[in-house]
């Protein structure tokens, strides 16, 4: 685990009680990107902070002759660096050491604009290169085939991302544009924020350049830290998206990234801007915030889970509850005990039931709600300090003694 904070780079080895300071030169104030390179099956860091630094795992030294990197990216064999202006770098293949042509080189990539670039990512065998309005694709392997794709025939010509990050997941590259999340592939763009829309439109455009995200490989979610406005999750397989996580402590995330456990299994961690490091997920079914290292301490978190309303397929109908054949699937852990509750309309006539759990694994819990009301909000809330999963539920109803 490698941070940088106060201009000075700290790692902890696997086993290792504390971090390692290693004194250095970087930034206090700027975004960091980090790329790790193996040559020869010697691994090194490099970081990019307007300057780009090599770490062999003992000391940090200044690669002579760089860019003034900001960001950097691998990609077949060559890194591949954004300084801030129109022009994206590229080394020597086999050697990030080695800017100078002719066996490293530059393109000035102009999309409709003079726009600097602002992001870059590998997806399929192209690398993206993008602008906050434009992404442009970069193919080939040598000077005699290297070519940058722009306007029409790059991947977007009215769409970019508006943060330094353009996140890998699932065969994709997720970021953030100016009009919402999108993904993009070697062939083009697609939204899929519409969910979440009013929330991204109100947050402090001007700040996204200190957004952070990160690809939580192990729940197939792209986790989204935004300054001023919260963390929001988009689940890829499903294009659905949960929100807003409050972190108790009242720290905001500063960076994060994906991290392998000790068993070969993916998490995530969040750096805070209160100095500490997070880990930002749970695998071992306890949902407490703020617990410390060893796993004890913490505080529940309060999971509230609200449906779209349930209109039974007809809005205009006075529905009464049918309290048979009404059941939840849920995975309560050892200890999960939600409140379910259902609420109509007419009346603000309300239903709740807490479920408790009967052990792990998916279980049909039965319920019984009564009520009536043309439509009926349904939600689920939980402080047990337990991870539950929701897997399906069943409500009926009924409307001139039809069971719905």
């Amino acid at each position: 685990m490698v941070a940088i904070a106060g201009g000075n780079l700290y790692y902890q080895n696997e086993g290792d009680p504390e971090f390692t300071e290693v004194s250095a030169s970087f930034s206090e104030t700027a975004q960091v990107s980090f790329s790790p390179y193996i040559i020869g099956g010697n691994p090194a860091l490099y970081i990019a902070d307007g300057t780009l630094y090599r770490w062999d795992g003992t000391t940090v030294e200044e690669v002579s002759g760089a860019p003034a990197a900001t960001q950097v990216q691998v990609y077949k064999k060559r890194m591949f660096a954004l300084d801030g202006s129109t022009t994206v770098y590229w080394s020597r293949v086999d050697d990030p050491t080695d800017w100078a042509s002719p066996n490293g080189g530059q393109s000035n990539v102009e999309v409709y604009d003079s726009d600097p670039l602002t992001a870059l990512g590998v997806t399929g065998s192209s690398l993206l290169l993008a602008k906050k309005n434009t992404i442009a694709r970069f193919t080939g392997t040598s000077a005699q085939n290297i070519r940058v794709d722009q306007n029409t025939e790059g991947v977007s010509p009215n769409v970019g991302s508006i943060t330094p990050w353009m996140i890998p997941m699932d065969e994709a590259l997720f970021f953030i544009s100016d009009r919402g999340p999108f993904i993009a592939t070697e062939s083009g763009v697609q939204p899929v924020g519409m969910k979440v829309e009013p929330i991204f439109d109100a947050a402090e455009l001007g700040r996204f350049d200190e957004a952070s995200l990160v690809f939580n490989r192990y729940r197939r979610e792209v986790v989204c830290h935004l300054p001023g406005a919260g963390a929001y999750a988009f689940d890829t397989r499903t294009g659905g998206w949960y929100g807003e996580w409050e972190y108790s402590g009242q720290f905001g995330v500063a960076s994060s990234c994906r991290y392998e456990l000790d068993d070969g299994k993916e998490s995530i961690l969040l750096g805070g801007d209160d100095g500490y490091v997070r880990e930002g997920d749970s695998r071992d079914g306890s949902a407490r915030d703020d617990r410390l290292a060893d796993g004890s301490r913490g505080v529940p978190v309060e999971m509230e889970l609200y449906f779209d309303n349930v209109f039974f397929g007809d809005p205009s109908a006075v529905k009464l509850m049918n309290g048979a054949n009404q059941h939840f699937g849920l995975d309560l852990g050892n200890a999960g005990r939600p409140q379910i509750v259902v609420e109509s309309d007419l009346a603000g006539d309300t239903s709740s039931q807490q479920v408790v759990s009967g052990g792990p694994g998916v279980k049909q819990y039965a319920v019984n709600f009564g009520g009536y009301g043309r439509r009926m909000s349904v939600w689920v809330k939980d402080n047990s300090g337990e991870v539950i999963r929701l897997h399906g539920w069943t409500l009926s109803a009924r409307v001139s003694g039809r069971n719905l």
